[in-house]
């Protein structure tokens, strides 16, 4: 598949679409990612073919169908790691890897996204709660109801 030219790299799709949870660390980087080596991440990678580069893996990944991913050239960054950035720390790394790049002052802080959706469904099944009655669609449902569901 011709994508952007940004990385070289080619994409062939073949059988099926793989999601699965991972976790990895990057091996190491190139240019202004460089100082990223050794970060940890975690995400769900979404495969559906093979790349193939002359490039070296970005990142070692546990839990996927490869153990390899990602490439990395230049200010160029690449993986099939879904929700990479919803950690605070691997997403304060990689933006301070920019902000250095660009002659800016370095982030202390980041926001952890994964709890920050938590909150957010909890707060939508809460206006859900409150705005139906509840106890009536558990019994049309023949589910407990009040104290006795869990």
């Amino acid at each position: 598949m011709r994508g952007m030219g940004l990385l070289e790299a080619e994409t062939v799709f073949q059988g099926e679409k793989t999601r699965t949870r991972v976790r990895g660390r990057v091996l190491q980087a190139q240019g202004i990612f460089e100082p990223l080596a050794g970060t940890a991440f975690s995400g769900y990678e979404i495969h559906m073919g093979r790349t193939t580069s002359p490039l070296q893996a970005f990142a070692e990944l546990e839990g996927g169908k490869s153990s390899r991913d990602g490439l990395c050239a230049g200010n160029v960054f690449g993986t099939y790691v879904h929700g990479i950035f919803d950690e605070g720390a691997f997403s304060r790394a990689f933006v301070n890897c920019i902000l250095r790049s660009l002659g800016l002052t370095e982030t202390t802080g980041a926001v952890d996204w994964r709890t920050y959706k938590e909150r957010q469904y909890d707060a939508l099944a809460q206006g859900v709660r409150e705005a139906l009655d509840m106890p009536y669609i558990y019994r049309l449902l023949g589910l407990p109801t009040g104290e006795n569901r869990k």
